[in-house]
């Protein structure tokens, strides 16, 4: 589904690059770090090889509220 989003923003805007904003928690911090880790290992790390625009990209809103979550924290690299 995100490739045909970032494909369709390619075709649409041929001059510009193309890259995923934000992510956050909609509905609250889940409680499991691994669920935690696991989302941000999924969108941290999310590539679009067939849109050569694609230039990666992502804001997490939580961050202030992971910076005791070690396991989060090392998923992302940190």
């Amino acid at each position: 589904m995100l490739e045909t989003i970032f494909s369709g923003l390619a075709s649409r805007f041929p001059n510009a690059k193309v890259g995923f904003g934000e992510c956050g928690w909609g509905n609250g911090v889940p409680s499991s770090a691994a669920t935690r880790a696991a989302l941000y290992q999924r969108f941290y790390g999310y590539r679009v090889p067939t849109v050569p625009a694609y230039v990666g990209g992502g804001f997490l809103w939580a961050w202030a509220e992971l910076l005791g979550d070690d396991a989060a924290l090392s998923a992302l690299g940190v």
